[in-house]
């Protein structure tokens, strides 16, 4: 999950080596004269002639280049495999992922919580497995400036909160919602933010009348807020249920505290643990062979260059949904209580990403906000990401910053070359396209290209929520909405 450069720094091992990338969408010559062109920064071109000179063997130049990749490579895995070892962690050749490394230590000593639950449970609860929430609310007016907040470690600490173990249950018999579990439940919101989610290609937050599977405790936190709860019916539950995971938590705390390698690795094992178990229990598994194997197993194959590829179904040993979705709902409470303490310090939210919050204060009373706790929301002025000058938010993943520090960051979902700043803001606020040329890699029958392909998106189609007509703020979507853009809500889509 980290680039070699980054990987090499933490491993504290051979630096990453510089070449001029975009020499490759020329025609390479033994000896080549290097310009800055050919470098995505003038440092990296700088550094470069500094050691290698002008005119080059470029062909000498890739070969040191790759053979110092693949070192780094090397030495930062054993690396790796030396800080699991020293840490008491399992390490065997059958670990391939830092994710299966998370969940086979921690299965390794826990008996409780079920490595795996039935597929017909996983099959039903998957309808209520909710991501984390990415919307935008408003954008600044002239006299605002933004500040920013993200919980560090949020999973990690959902994680330390109570979790169901034991065996696992369904249950048509319902009194109440209050008794750990995932309720079906009908229900109607009516709110400025709305705070049960629905699922409809993508998750939503929209006012009306909908129905689905929702944690206990999101449910309780909907119904103090005037949600009303129309009808419950079905509940899946467990045997237990307590903290079953903090002492796990704690072990890769104390990892990452050390700081470097070990940082990331105890990172891994807590965000990947729970990310693991919401993995879908079959898969599809490959074999390859000269010819077609006759073998009800295998549901369909293909030919490539020769060789077919037959596939079938296996149904993975590791899936456990009830932890997967009680824990991103913990997370979504955490966020939803962080939105109404922000609104509560005078802020006006603008932007909200899973586990962070960006919202806007007066221009002239905004450093009253700082370095003060509103619940768990700490806007620190120590870092230098929490003062944003001017920003503007266009849909979730896309938006441009400039900070206190005349930083700028622009980002577009799906774009790996970006405009500037004021080109994304004076196209937003124009209701133009953004356009832009992307290097791509293209593999078609294991040949692999780059190619150059224009990426274009419209800023102005936010399908979330719906703006208002100055820009700087939106409204709730409501069911007649969803329809009315072509977005039939069907309450079929769940799996009651």
């Amino acid at each position: 999950m980290l680039s070699l450069s980054k990987l090499a720094n933490l491993c504290g091992i051979e630096e990453k080596g510089i070449f001029p990338y975009k020499v490759l969408n020329t025609e390479l010559k033994e000896i080549m004269r290097i310009n800055n062109s050919m470098f995505n920064t003038e440092e990296e071109y700088v550094k470069f002639i500094l050691t290698y000179g002008e005119n080059v063997n470029i062909f000498t130049i890739l070969e040191q280049y790759c053979k110092n990749d693949a070192l780094i490579t090397k030495k930062s895995i054993i690396k790796f495999w030396q800080i699991i070892e020293e840490n008491g962690l399992t390490n065997n050749n059958k670990i391939l992922t830092a994710a299966k490394l998370s969940v086979e230590n921690y299965f390794k000593y826990n008996k409780i919580v079920k490595k795996k639950i039935n597929i017909q449970f996983d099959r039903t609860l998957r309808a209520g497995y909710y991501g984390g929430r990415t919307e935008v609310f408003g954008n600044l007016y002239e006299d605002e400036i933004a500040l920013h907040f993200d919980w560090s470690g949020m999973y990690a600490q959902c994680m330390k909160e109570k979790i169901l173990g034991g065996e696992v249950y369904k249950s048509n018999i319902v009194n109440n919602f209050y008794s750990p579990g995932f309720y079906w439940i009908k229900f109607r919101q009516e709110l400025e933010y709305p705070v049960l989610p629905i699922k409809k290609n993508k998750l939503l937050f929209a006012n009306g009348e909908f129905e689905g599977w929702y944690w206990f405790e999101e449910i309780i936190l909907a119904k103090s807020l005037g949600v009303e709860i129309l009808n419950v019916d079905k509940v899946i539950g467990a045997q237990y249920y307590d903290n079953f995971l903090s002492d796990f938590i704690d072990i890769n705390n104390k990892i990452r505290e050390k700081g470097g390698l070990y940082k990331q690795i105890g990172k891994n094992n807590n965000n990947a643990f729970y990310g693991r178990l919401g993995m879908d229990p079959e898969r599809m598994e490959e074999e390859l062979s000269d010819e077609i194997i006759n073998n009800d197993k295998y549901i369909k194959y293909e030919y490539v260059n020769g060789i077919y590829i037959n596939y079938s179904i296996k149904e993975k040993s590791i899936s456990n949904l009830t932890v997967s979705a009680s824990i991103t709902a913990k997370a979504r409470i955490r966020l939803y209580k962080g939105m109404l303490e922000v609104n509560k310090s005078g802020g006006r939210l603008l932007y909200t990403d899973t586990d962070s919050i960006i919202a806007a204060y007066k221009k002239n009373t905004y450093t009253e906000s700082l370095d003060k706790s509103f619940g768990e929301v700490f806007f620190d002025s120590k870092k230098e990401d929490t003062i944003i000058t001017d920003a503007v938010f266009a849909m979730p993943k896309t938006y441009a910053l400039k900070y206190l520090n005349n930083k700028e960051i622009v980002k577009i979902k799906g774009f790996n070359v970006t405009p500037s700043f004021k080109e994304f803001k004076e196209n937003f606020y124009l209701k133009k396209d953004i356009i832009t040329i992307n290097n791509e890699w293209s593999k078609k029958d294991f040949v692999i290209t780059q190619i150059k392909k224009e990426k274009k998106t419209n800023l102005f189609s936010l399908d979330k929520r719906i703006w208002s007509a100055d820009l700087k703020n939106t409204s709730a979507l409501s069911l007649s909405h969803i329809v009315n853009q072509n977005k039939k809500y069907d309450s079929n889509v769940y799996n009651k």
